[in-house]
């Protein structure tokens, strides 16, 4: 492995320059070529490189294994080479690649055959059963070469007694291969559930069954399951899955999967590690294809690092979470961080990743479907060491996650949240009384819950739940909320947003039973506008949806009609969800119609954002009309993205807001302060 890193990382470099001088050179007239054959102990590597390439070309060998063996720059600008380098012990025989990274890639792929100095052995024990106790294998001690992977053990094994075995390889690179049928014996032949899983030492997978590597007296079994492993693995059945979006690649799938069988710091480093490895062969162009999916891989590795595994439980799992609980956690999330970041020090494309990794504590709970509830303990001192190290924790069951983050001190010994995940009966029930703003039926995003804690002001609240329904064009998505099953259902003014069928927002200190529903407002002049103007469809349909505009009648909104300072404050007052922010200094002309200065006061003095500017950032052809008293205000809400200035370079202090305008501005300004109640 050390190998293999050394030539990746030298590899990286290398290959990051050659990237630069090779959009600097002319036409090529040659191509490269390359071969490659093993003469006993030795392998001998010979080509000419291409006319187009720079002073210098990486060359790269790479085993069966996938090991890096031998890493050397050769002669470029369409010189010969000829290179020999001695097999080293530890390679993997097999199909190895030699790669020449010329302007166009070029590989040669030959066989590692045996060399004349033996490999040592060592001794593992193997088995094979099959549905219901079957014996296929018989268990017997094995004589193997040392470094062999399980996949190799099981090749072997078949050899040994003649039976079929059937995998799949989806990159068809002989990494991460899943067993699919052992002597005839099939994935889902038993049931949905059913197919094969395997244990060394008695524990469950860490990861493919190429990459995990054998060690002297290892005790390998291959299991047919028909419960997706939990009778044979236990406690390390995969039950607490953690779900993550990602993209259709099978290379960050089987990532993915593998975390989810880590259990130190070093596994998960090699996970991403192995990925950012597979990724450096890949061109420019497909590389930046991954770069989103390699930031949700290195979140979600991080998160691994401090996760706790709630115990299986039919209906309702109950964790405690104790203070040596959250510093063993953090302490080795902060190691992987440091051990991730030493690897990646040659690597900058990745750099950025790390660097936007936050401490987060996880709680993996059962995702199993009889999953009705759960309850996570705070005790005083483990509440209090996140607050402290402002570390949120995540309770995830599959790809649902609700995030608490602490804000005030536990009053008690014990501090608890519960959440209650409804079934599609108890929704319905529960909705049956609510009247939405449109006055249509409530239309669920999301599954129904409730969310109740012994100290409501402890945390804030943010979630991040799978949609159950699609959101169709001129719907909204909105928070609905009540304390309990007797309590009126609220619309809170919650800023939600929808993306890949996922619903992501910050409801604060919201408790009791959570709805999150689509709203549909109807305006006639919005939908004839011009499509060039459709942009301002959105602020307007989002504040329709949350109750804070109405239209004017008539099944319109008023797009070009007026507003008055009174109709901004009573807004602001309901995003607020406080005391109106009216005094007398500000309210002197309470039924004048606004001038866009005006709105710029407001909405600084409503933010409480200081009003101290050092430097103008903006220069106005109109500067000399805003009054000296409104300058500050004015830089502040431009600085902040809540207003612009005009396409002719004027701010127009003194002209009149109309409503769809009005609707931009606080739909901007609504978005940055996320709907949360302040405190």
């Amino acid at each position: 492995m050390s190998l293999r890193r050394l030539a990746a990382r030298l590899l990286i470099l290398t290959v990051f320059c050659l990237s630069f001088l090779q959009g600097n050179v002319s036409a090529a007239s040659k191509d490269a070529t390359i071969s490659a054959k093993q003469n006993d102990r030795m392998v001998v590597i010979s080509g000419e490189t291409s006319t187009e390439d720079p002073a210098y070309v990486p060359l790269l060998v790479i085993d069966a294994r996938g090991q890096a063996i031998y890493f050397q720059d050769v002669v470029g600008k369409g010189a010969p080479f000829t290179v020999s380098f001695e097999i080293p012990d530890e390679v993997a025989k097999g199909m190895a690649v030699a790669t020449l990274f010329s302007k166009t890639k070029t590989s040669h792929s030959f066989p590692i055959r045996s060399i004349s100095q033996e490999h040592e052995k060592i001794k593992v024990t193997f088995s094979i059963t099959g549905y219901k106790g079957e014996e296929i294998f018989e268990k017997r001690k094995l004589s193997v070469e040392e470094g062999i992977s399980v996949f190799q053990l099981l090749q072997y094994a078949s050899e040994l007694e003649d039976f079929p075995i059937e995998y799949e390889d989806g990159n068809q690179d002989g990494h991460d291969v899943y067993i699919v049928s052992i002597d005839g014996l099939a994935e889902f032949d038993k049931g949905p559930k059913s197919g094969w899983v395997y244990k060394v030492n008695g524990e469950g997978p860490q990861v493919a069954v190429d990459r995990y590597y054998l060690e002297d007296d290892a005790k390998v079994e291959f299991l047919y399951t028909a419960d997706l492993g939990k009778t044979e693995l236990g406690e390390n059945a995969d039950s607490s899955t953690i779900i993550y979006q990602i993209s259709s690649s099978t290379l960050f799938d089987n990532a993915m999967h593998q975390l989810q069988y880590t259990s130190t710091g070093e596994q998960i480093v090699d996970v991403v590690m192995n990925v950012l490895y597979d990724l450096t062969v890949l061109n420019e162009e497909e590389q930046q294809k991954h770069m989103p999916d390699v930031a949700t891989l290195f979140q979600a590795a991080h998160e691994r690092a401090a996760t706790m595994i709630a115990k299986d439980a039919d209906a309702v799992s109950s964790v405690t979470i104790n203070e040596r609980q959250v510093k063993e956690l953090l302490e080795e999330q902060a190691i992987f961080r440091i051990k991730l970041g030493e690897h990646l020090v040659n690597m900058p494309r990745f750099q950025p990743f790390l660097t936007e990794l936050k401490p987060t504590l996880v709680v993996a709970l059962p995702n199993e479907e009889s999953l009705q509830s759960a309850e996570l303990f705070f005790d005083e001192y483990a509440w209090k060491h996140l607050l402290l190290s402002k570390v949120p924790v995540i309770a995830a069951k599959g790809n649902w996650r609700t995030t608490i983050t602490p804000v005030q001190p536990s009053n008690s010994h014990s501090l608890s949240y519960k959440f209650r995940f409804h079934d599609g009966a108890e929704q319905s029930k529960q909705l049956e009384n609510l009247q939405t703003r449109d006055g249509k039926d409530p239309f669920p995003l999301t599954s129904g819950y409730r969310i109740t804690t012994t100290q409501p002001a402890a945390g804030l609240i943010a979630i991040d739940w799978p949609m159950s329904n699609t959101i169709e064009a001129g719907m909204w998505p909105t928070l609905y909320q009540r304390p309990n099953e007797q309590g009126q259902w609220l619309l809170t003014t919650t800023y939600l947003q929808v993306a890949k069928n996922r619903v992501t927002g910050k409801i604060g200190t919201h408790t009791g039973d959570v709805a999150v529903l689509a709203i549909e407002p109807s305006y006639q002049d919005l939908w004839e506008l011009p499509a060039h103007q459709s942009w301002i469809k959105e602020p307007i349909l989002a504040l329709s949806a949350i109750g804070v505009m109405e239209g004017q009648g008539e099944g319109t909104f008023g797009l070009n009609d007026p507003v008055t300072r009174e109709e901004l404050l009573e807004t602001l007052q309901q995003l607020r969800g406080g005391d109106n922010v009216d005094n007398p200094a500000m309210t002197q002309k309470i039924q004048t119609p606004l001038k866009r200065v005006d709105v710029a006061q407001l909405l600084v003095k409503e933010s409480g954002v200081s009003q101290e500017v050092s430097k103008p950032m903006n220069v106005f052809v109109d500067e000399k009309e805003i009054a000296p008293e409104a300058k500050a205000a004015t830089q502040i809400v431009l600085a902040k993205g809540w207003m612009t200035g005009r396409s002719d370079g004027r701010f127009d202090p003194h002209a009149l807001v109309t409503r769809q305008e009005i609707a931009v501005i606080l739909y901007r300004y609504w978005k940055e302060t996320a709907g949360v109640k302040k405190e």
